[in-house]
Order: structure tokens, then sequence, then C-alpha cells
């Protein structure tokens, strides 16, 4: 294994400053992709080490396909992101100019399912003046890769497999839910205590005494800061629904949230074991930003959601879930931005009758737990031997054996044509190859 680097110093970063969790300003950010270009000739050197068949890259290295190219291997992308979600952004950018400035409600034309998105809901350059010219650099490079791998099963997001396969027009592999991956492995570390400095068996002990399908999960991603007196209105809320929880806050104290002693709810700042956390008996819900991650993290536990994105992919990702799927709340977030502070509050009774409705026991509730529980079925099939998922590895890796074979023979091809072989001798050679 190569490890390569990242150069904090080189853009003015400080040390270990090495992903977006770090990052708390514009000019911080700024200097981020700076030191992400910076690992061009670093990678370009690994290439050059290590020999290897083929690159999976994040779509926000688009330079890494130029690496791939002058070195004659393919270049994978992947951008953690579902297929629906890339479905939208690939259609949006490309009719991007024809879409009128002037009216509130965009329609993303040509997609299985009609959607209406507020214009502030989608990243474009007013909104995000750093890293949306970085999706259109990245957009062309996508275009002239080799494939892309994309954490997601067939029987999640089967009109969208489609619609890549047929619209957009790219290869693309379908190879998830990864966190089945090492599911089992991170059930087994917890529960032996290896990862006790994290404060997991007073977690589990408090999940192990709640009621099956009662804990509401509270989680806003690594990337986002909710403001405190935000917070503070959520735990309003639920102490006023009476609901147990879990609040996962970064920056926020306990003490900041709470006026008294909770006995319904455990506040946690900094990291937990979200695998851990969804696939517990005791948890029935999940408030959540809709990040990638988190979102195929609640299919594949199984778990129901409460929809609150704040920016990037995540307000396509809500359509799926609570449109699409029709496995969750809309809480009813309005504006794209990663600073919470620009945004308007939501006040403790919009964010209550969201978690009633979840957490209520109704009908509503009891389908939505139903639908999510056949998702849940259905992503552990897709991984098994025989899935849609493990045919995909398979004709990745055999696809990327027989590209291997193909630039080998052609190499060869073209070395024969200056060497002194018969025409004969020649044909053997390249049948050989």
């Amino acid at each position: 294994m190569s490890l390569i680097p990242f150069p904090s110093a080189k853009v003015g970063l400080p040390d270990g400053m090495e992903n977006g969790t770090g990052v708390t300003c514009e000019s911080e950010l700024e200097k981020f992709i700076q030191g992400s270009n910076l690992l061009e000739d670093p990678l370009e050197q690994t290439i050059i080490n290590i020999k290897p068949d083929a690159i999976v890259s994040d779509s926000f290295y688009p330079w890494s396909f130029d690496v791939a190219a002058r070195h004659g291997i393919p270049r994978l992308v992947f951008k953690g992101e579902g297929v629906m979600a890339r479905c939208i952004g690939e259609i949006y950018l490309r009719c991007i100019d024809s879409l009128s400035a002037d009216v509130d409600t965009l329609i993303i034309p040509g997609l299985p399912h009609h959607f209406e998105f507020r214009r502030a809901q989608i990243m474009g350059p007013d909104n995000d003046r750093l890293v949306f010219p970085l999706v259109m650099a990245s957009k062309e490079a996508d275009a002239k890769s080799y494939g892309e791998i994309f954490n997601s099963f067939l029987d999640l997001e089967q009109d969208y497999v489609a619609h890549w396969h047929n619209v957009i027009g790219r290869r693309a592999w379908f190879v998830g839910p990864l966190a089945l991956d090492n599911e089992e492995s991170i059930k087994k570390s917890y529960r032996e205590g290896d990862a006790l400095h994290f404060g997991s068996k007073e977690l589990l002990n408090w999940l192990d005494a709640r009621h099956a399908n009662s804990v509401l999960y509270v989680s806003f991603g690594t990337l986002m800061n909710l403001s405190t007196e935000q917070l503070k209105e959520v735990v309003v809320a639920l102490e006023k629904c009476n609901q147990d929880f879990i609040l996962v806050v970064k920056c926020a104290s306990v003490e900041e949230l709470l006026e008294g002693d909770s006995t319904r709810g455990l506040i946690i700042s900094g990291w937990v074991p979200q695998v851990l956390i969804l696939n517990h008996h005791a948890v029935g819900g999940f408030m959540t930003h809709c990040g990638w991650n988190s979102t195929i993290e609640a299919i594949t536990a199984g778990i129901p959601m409460i929809t609150w994105p704040m920016f990037s992919d995540q307000f396509y990702n809500e359509k799926l879930i609570v449109e699409v799927l029709k496995v969750g709340v809309c809480l009813g977030a309005k504006g794209y931005g990663a600073v919470m502070e620009q945004k308007p509050l939501i006040h403790a009774e919009v964010i209550k009758s969201a978690v009633d409705r979840l957490m209520g026991g109704g009908k509503e509730a009891e389908e939505m737990r139903l639908r999510a529980k056949e998702l849940k079925e259905k992503a552990r099939t897709a991984v098994q031997e025989g899935g849609s998922s493990s045919a995909d590895i398979k004709d990745l890796i055999e696809e990327l054996e027989k590209y291997k074979k193909w630039v080998v023979a052609e190499r060869f091809s073209c070395l024969l044509r200056f060497l002194p072989f018969s025409r004969a001798s020649c044909d053997r050679i390249s049948t050989f190859f």
C-alpha cells in the first residue's frame, strides 16, 4: 500500500487537516481544494511505482482522469452519491443554461418521476461558488472515464439504474450497500469492547434498556454544525413528544441543550458508531441530513427517516426517501447551504409534528416501517451470492481483466509493426494475446 500525505502546509492549512470535517470556513475550503489539486503529481509517481490495473477516483479529482490516461489505465468514478441523485445532477447540469432564472420552482426534465425543487435547494454558482466550478470540471472528466461505481443496488433505484444506462449513457456497476461488507465486524468490535474509549459500552447499555422501535436517532453527519439555537429547538421538540432519543452534536455542549436532567434523551458530543446504532432493535427512526452514506445505512438497517437536507445531493436524496421509496417524513427544509446560521430556524412545533408522524405508531408510520423492512431484506439479497450487487462486482472484475488483455495486445501489435518478424509469425503472436 502506498499512502500519499495531504499537502496541508503547502496551502496554509494546519497539519492534520486532511478531509472536509476539519474545514470551518470558506477560506479553508478554498485552500483545501487547492491542496487536493496538488495531489496529482504524487499520485502519478505512485502509479509509476505500483503499476495498478485501474484507478478508482472520487469525482472531485477530475485531474485523475488525465493521470490514468497518460498511463493507459481505466479511471473508475466513485462519488459516494446514489443513482437517482447522480441522474438528477447530470440532467440538471446538461440543461442548466436553458432553465429560467426568474422562477422559484424548477422541474428537472426527462426523469422517471416528476420532481419539483425550489431553486434555493439546488447547487449553483450563486449559492456554492467554490464547489460548483469543481462539479462542472468533474462533469467532463466523468463523462470520459471508463465507468462509475455506485454504493447502491438494483432493487433500491431500479428506474434510475435504467435511466443511467439509457439516458446518461455511461457504464456503471451497482455494488452496494457497502455498509453490509463490514457490518458484522463492526458489531463484533463494539460488543467486545474494542472501542470503549468512544463510550460505546454506555451507549449500548442505554439502548439495551429501551423497548423495540422506541428510540429516535438524530444525527446530521460529519460536515454539518447545527447552531446551538437550532439544536435547542430539536431537544424541546423531542422532550414535548416524550420521545426516547439519541442526539449527536459536534459543537454545542450537553449542558447548553438540556435545562435539566433528561430521562428521555442521550446527547453525545463527537463520533458515534452509527451503523451499530441503526441496527439496534431499540432504534425505530432516524432524523437525518440525507447524506448518501446515512441514507443507505438507514435503508440497510430497515429504519424509516425524518428528512432534513442541507446541501449537496441531500435534497435529491430526500425525494428518493419520501416520494419514491415512501420511507420518510419531510421536515420542510428549504434553503441550500452548509452554514446553519444563514438558514431560517425550524421551530420545535414543526419538528414535533414530524416526530409524531414517524414515531407515533399510527397507520402511516407502520406502513413506512414495513416498507423499510422490505428494503432491508432486498439490500441483503443484493450482496449475497447470486444477488445483483455480487454479480456486478464480478462483472466489473471481468471487464477490467479483458481491458488489460486488450491493452497488452494493442501494445504488442504496435510493437510487432516495427520488428523483423514474418507476417505469419506476427499473426501467431497476436492470436496468443
